[in-house]
């Protein structure tokens, strides 16, 4: 098994990057360290999350939206007859109906 060469003490590798990345007007911004980087470049559960997590419960969203297509659709069903003077129509063949049954 061949050694593994020794790896860089966080002191050395902070002032290598603060070296790297260092503009001149940023003067006093502090040393990164290795453990954030590392932190950082670790590639977590959010990044690459299986589908049925992403999808979690479909069937409830699914009849809940059908719930709600149904509710609306029915108030459109029921209010439309009101925007044209549907009620004046309705009270006036209720009206028509009541005197055929004895008058009003």
């Amino acid at each position: 098994m061949a050694p593994k060469p020794d790896p860089m003490d966080d002191a050395a590798f902070d002032r290598a990057l603060a070296a790297d990345l260092a503009r001149p007007e940023d003067e006093d911004v502090a040393l990164l360290s290795r453990a954030v980087l590392s932190a950082l470049a670790d590639e977590g559960p959010g990044r690459a999350a299986p589908v049925g997590e992403v999808l979690a419960e479909p069937l409830p969203w699914m009849v809940g939206f059908g719930g709600l297509l149904l509710l609306f659709g029915g108030l459109g069903y029921g209010l439309v007859p009101l925007v044209d003077g549907g009620v004046v129509r309705a009270v006036s063949e209720l009206t028509d109906i009541v005197s055929l049954l004895g008058g009003m």
